[in-house]
Parts: C-alpha cells; sequence; structure tokens
C-alpha cells in the first residue's frame, strides 16, 4: 500500500507538499502539483479512509440512543 511518505521520496519533496498537491490545497507549483498526481497514480495511491478519520477530529458526530422500557421501573432503578 503506497503511502504519502512513499510518494514524497519519490518526488522528493515533503509529505506536506504531497498532501496539499492530492487536495488541491495551498500554495504547490503546478507542475510539482501534477508530477506529484501523475507518481501518486502510477504508484497506485488510494487514500486510507479509515486513516483520514481517525486525524480529522475537527468533525462532531452525534449518536441518538432511544430505549423503550417495559416493566417494573422501579426494579430497574435499583440497579
Amino acid at each position: 500500500m503506497t503511502t504519502l511518505k512513499d510518494i514524497a521520496a519519490a518526488a522528493g519533496v515533503s509529505i506536506g507538499t504531497v498532501d496539499r498537491a492530492l487536495k488541491d490545497r495551498g500554495r504547490v507549483n503546478p507542475q510539482v502539483a501534477q508530477h506529484i498526481k501523475d507518481l501518486a497514480k502510477e504508484m497506485d495511491y488510494h487514500p486510507n479512509k479509515i486513516a483520514s478519520g481517525l486525524v480529522n477530529r475537527s468533525r462532531n458526530y452525534k449518536i441518538a440512543v432511544i430505549l423503550h422500557i417495559t416493566g417494573n421501573v422501579i426494579f430497574l432503578m435499583k440497579y
């Protein structure tokens, strides 16, 4: 599995530059960005969705749990 580090080593740039080039963010020389994208395609790079989800903690996920309790509520409250 190809990583950003592998692409950065092949391109002779930093991991941050590879990240910015692949996501079309920040200031990256257009020729360098195209070279990085070509390398990524050539090296069969695919972003790992699970890893990016762990890194991106800016998202807030909300989970709701709705329980329908039947029976003796007094008995359930003791425990």
